[in-house]
């Protein structure tokens, strides 16, 4: 009897260790509006004030094994630093790329940049240093063809219309279809990032 109570309390506290420090899953967390992509990407907007468009709002889900929330999660954002394809990225200084999960799991960060970088592993979502999503495209309104300078304008604007209704554009392709089109959900996106603009570099 006495060895069954000892066997028990041990399996007691092997499970409490177990549960005590949960891991995220990346396949139970989720990243909106990439995870609802067919080419999933990052979309950043320079934004000096506010928190830009929607459409670069990421909204992060951190959950473990069985699924259930994870609270006070360190989730960032890591910007490959060597992303130079075209060009490298322009980071808005007023950028804030990591944060902690609410006791929903919850956390909403804006992507603050402009320029596009087509790399490998050109960011990375880690929760607890975990990598739950890796991206390989990240793009912006913020691009005349050649680099982002944090300002959607004019220069911006007669890049992507010249590319529009093509396929296999990637760096204007803002809603990640299959087809790398640029196209009509990608006009409104851009059309909604017009003018913004930020500090950065």
């Amino acid at each position: 009897m006495r060895a069954f109570l000892v066997l028990l309390i041990g399996c007691a506290l092997l499970g409490n260790g177990v549960h005590a420090n949960p891991l995220p899953d990346p396949d139970r967390c989720s990243v909106m509006p990439p995870d609802g992509m067919a080419l999933p990407r990052l979309l950043g907007v320079p934004a000096e004030f506010g928190s830009g468009p929607p459409s670069s709002q990421l909204d992060i889900y951190v959950g473990d094994s069985n699924g259930a929330p994870m609270a006070n999660v360190n989730v960032e954002v890591v910007l490959n630093s060597t992303c130079n394809d075209p060009d490298p990225l322009c980071v808005c200084t007023v950028a804030v790329l990591s944060g902690y999960t609410n006791t929903s799991g919850n956390l909403r960060l804006s992507m603050k940049w402009g320029g596009c970088c087509l790399d490998t592993q050109a960011a990375i979502v880690r929760a607890m240093g975990t990598p739950i999503r890796i991206y390989d495209v990240l793009c912006s309104p913020d691009f005349d063809g050649l680099r982002g300078n944090c300002a959607v304008g004019l220069a911006d604007f007669v890049y992507f219309a010249s590319g529009y209704a093509q396929s296999g554009v990637a760096c204007r392709n803002f809603d990640g279809d299959q087809n790398e089109t640029c196209g009509l959900p990608d006009f409104v996106e851009f059309a909604q990032a017009y003018g913004f603009w930020c500090t950065g570099q």
